[in-house]
This record gives structure tokens, sequence and C-alpha cells, in this order.
């Protein structure tokens, strides 16, 4: 059997991207963030048809792992290099 059908954009372009990337910032995490772009559409009427919202989630979840996996290193350094900022600085408020 196949999955239901979702709604989806006919191309994901930058500007879906770039809003992700600000309302994972802004939100509760990317998975807000990724139906927040708009991407996809909700299945309507699947409140009850659970194998539709399940083909959703994982196509999010897919989606989202595949994000992760290609930006981890970067935000990993990104998170490094901002940390030792941010407390060096302070360190050095609490020194002076």
């Amino acid at each position: 059997m196949n999955p239901p059908r979702i709604e989806t954009v006919t191309i994901v372009t930058p500007e879906h991207g770039q809003a992700f990337a600000q309302s994972w910032y802004e939100c509760d995490g990317m998975m807000t963030a990724c139906y927040d772009t708009g991407i996809m559409t909700w299945p309507d009427g699947t409140l009850e048809d659970h194998a539709a919202l399940d083909h959703f989630h994982d196509l999010e979840d897919e989606i989202l792992r595949l994000v992760f996996e290609d930006t981890k290193q970067a935000i990993a350094e990104a998170f490094v290099k901002a940390a030792n900022a941010v407390l060096d600085r302070e360190r050095g408020r609490h020194d002076a």
C-alpha cells in the first residue's frame, strides 16, 4: 500500500531555507521550523488518518535528519567559537 499523498511545494527555495533557519532559532525546534516553511501541507481532514499523519512526520523526520547530518560539524564549530568568545569575555570582566 502506498503512503498517503502529502501536498508539497514544487521546489524548495533559498527563501524556504532562510525561513527554516530563522524559525529554528526563534521557535521550539527543528520540527516546528520545518513545518513553518510551508514546504509541505498538513494533510487536511486527517486527524483520524494515522497513516497520513505518520507519513507527514516521516517526511519531516527524514528532512531534519539529513539537515542535521549536513550541518552537525559546522554547528559544533560555531558553538565552540561563540561559547568561547562569550565566556572569555565574561571571565575577563571578573579578572579585571
